[in-house]
């Protein structure tokens, strides 16, 4: 008598994959996020799928690895009949002229699939942590992403009004780069200001290299040279700053560019912030003027102003004839969503580990019915030993 190893029903034996990184070999069992029953990842369901299923099951030694077939569909972390079942009984429940309905593959078993896929970081072939994220966190708010719900500013959307969410985004992110071009490009001539000061008084060009890099590395790292620092490295490279820097005949030797002029940016910033300006532009604008300062170059006002106009501030309310008082807009607590976030602290490489923390308390905060505002975010990022720079808390607070 043969063993029930040796019975030509083989095929219908299965292994649980174990945690690891994905191999070529993986590919087979993956399962779809955001549709379960769509096995060649089309965008659809239809009797292909589950003849993909079936076809896989017929031939498990085949050895191919193709990155479309999506043939866990229970989320059970095999491939067994009851995908192909899975995939049949959604399309026996369809109507025909339905474009879409829901999974009827359990929620839970998405959930943990999802959650063990990014804890093991064997995520589908093109799809991003932070995809995967909002698709996890669509699921577990009751949302259902295969009709093209998720989870955006706190509340679950419709595929229209997520479109709406990701255009507003991409507009944003638009402008954001727009505007570090032209600080980048204000940085670079401010530099190259100071650089041809220092060739007129004859420094060699191996030290205006070397300076200038180190200007442009403290503009980069958001920690820009101090003129005491730049006048201390310029006296390391051999450089008389006496004679480059003379101080006037009536002022202390002691008194810095940056000391002079210190408490008038201050005062401007503060200006700006009472007119209602975001603490995007007034940082942007301040590192301008601080650089124009330290390259000897000082901006005019007609050239701060017309820089204020290009970040869209209306320059006309802020330097009017005869100026009236100004009061600050009223500040409220603002409860940033779970998606934006992720998304933010993954911009700026906040560790996996930490978002993890940051996303469960939102999570609990929530369901709890008092969401956790921009300021405990920030609190709960320092105790768990994140610098916050400017950049990140006013992506928060927006």
């Amino acid at each position: 008598m043969k063993k029930s190893s040796d019975s030509p029903r083989r095929w219908l034996r299965y292994e649980a994959l174990e945690p690891r990184a994905m191999m070529a070999g993986d590919l087979m069992e993956l399962h779809n996020f955001i549709m379960p029953e769509d096995c060649d990842n089309s965008g659809s369901v239809s009797p292909l799928d589950a003849l993909m299923v079936i076809n896989s099951l017929n031939q498990p030694n085949s050895g191919k690895a193709e990155a479309t077939r999506f043939i866990d569909v229970d989320a059970d972390g095999r491939t067994s009949p009851l995908d192909a079942l899975v995939v049949i009984n959604y399309l026996n429940a369809k109507s025909p002229d339905a474009t879409s309905m829901p999974s009827g593959v359990r929620t839970e078993n998405r959930i943990a699939r999802i959650e063990a896929a990014l804890a093991n970081f064997t995520l589908p072939p093109n799809m991003g942590l932070m995809e995967a994220q909002e698709i996890l966190d669509t699921l577990k708010a009751g949302g259902r992403p295969e009709v093209g719900e998720r989870l955006m500013e706190g509340r679950i959307l419709e595929r229209s009004e997520v479109q709406r969410v990701e255009n507003e985004r991409s507009a944003v992110l638009v402008a954001d780069r727009v505007d570090e071009d032209h600080r980048d490009k204000a940085i670079a001539e401010r530099i190259e200001g100071f650089a041809k000061r220092l060739t007129e008084a004859g420094v060699t060009v191996s030290v205006i290299t070397t300076i200038s890099s180190e200007i442009k590395a403290g503009f980069d790292a958001k920690q820009p040279l101090t003129l005491e620092q730049i006048k201390s490295r310029l006296t390391e490279l051999g450089v008389d700053v006496s004679k480059i820097f003379p101080p006037p005949r009536d002022q202390d030797p002691r008194d810095s560019v940056e000391h002079e002029h210190r408490g008038r940016l201050e005062a401007f910033a503060k200006r700006l912030r009472d007119a209602g300006v975001t603490e995007q532009i007034v940082s942007t604008i301040v590192v301008e003027l601080k650089a124009s300062i330290e390259a000897g170059n000082p901006l005019s006002l007609d050239q701060i102003k017309s820089r204020l106009t290009e970040l869209g501030v209306d320059v006309s309310k802020l330097f009017p004839v005869v100026r009236p008082p100004v009061s600050p807009p009223p500040r409220t607590e603002i409860t940033p969503p779970i998606g934006l976030v992720t998304m933010i602290l993954n911009r700026f490489q906040v560790p996996a580990a930490t978002i993890e923390i940051v996303t469960k308390a939102m999570t609990l905060a929530t369901e709890a019915g008092k969401p956790l505002t921009a300021r405990q975010i920030i609190d709960l990022l320092r105790e768990n030993g994140v610098e916050i720079p400017a950049g990140l808390e006013r992506w928060l607070r927006r």
